[in-house]
């Protein structure tokens, strides 16, 4: 605080205390890693290190694309790190319906730790269906039903759906 004695336990409790609510607001890679103080101006600097995601890869989607999950995600590569906002794409990812399981990002350490990598796995679901029927209508006539539904066409999230009486 301004116009108060400095001292070197009053400034670990500040850092601790900036630490502390970068970590529960989900910047859990945030360092402070540079103090300085300059006596012309009586200023103290905080130089902060949020970390940042190097790069983020998913496995085990064979059909979909990987645009489409990175669509859906709010982290880039690139970005400051944040826990909340990666839990929220893995909701967002398990919502598009296309897999019967997204696991918890694994989180891979580059260098110093201030890079991540993200490793998300995914498996894909099997949402496509054909279905055939055979009734017996009026007159001792057959009818025969074929319902054809094809989700994720190509990996592009889109779907084809038709039915067809004879």
């Amino acid at each position: 605080q301004r116009n108060k004695v400095l001292s070197f336990k009053v400034v670990n409790e500040d850092i601790a205390r900036i630490e502390n609510f970068y970590k529960e607001t989900g910047y859990s890679l945030m360092k402070i890693i540079e103090v300085k103080f300059e006596p012309k101006t009586q200023k103290i600097t905080f130089f902060i290190d949020e970390g940042r995601v190097q790069n983020i890869a998913f496995e085990g989607n064979n059909k979909t694309n990987d645009y489409i999950l990175y669509r859906e995600m709010m982290l880039k590569k690139g970005s400051v790190f944040n826990t909340d906002i990666l839990r929220k794409d893995r909701e967002r990812l398990i919502k598009l319906g296309y897999f019967s399981a997204v696991s918890s990002p694994k989180l891979l350490p580059v260098g110093n730790g201030r890079l991540i990598d993200i490793l998300i796995e995914v498996k894909e679901r099997n949402v496509s269906s054909i279905g055939l029927a055979l009734e017996q209508g009026l007159r001792s006539a057959v009818n025969a039903v074929i319902n054809v539904k094809l989700n994720n066409t190509l990996g592009l999230a889109e779907s084809f759906k038709t039915k067809m009486q004879f």
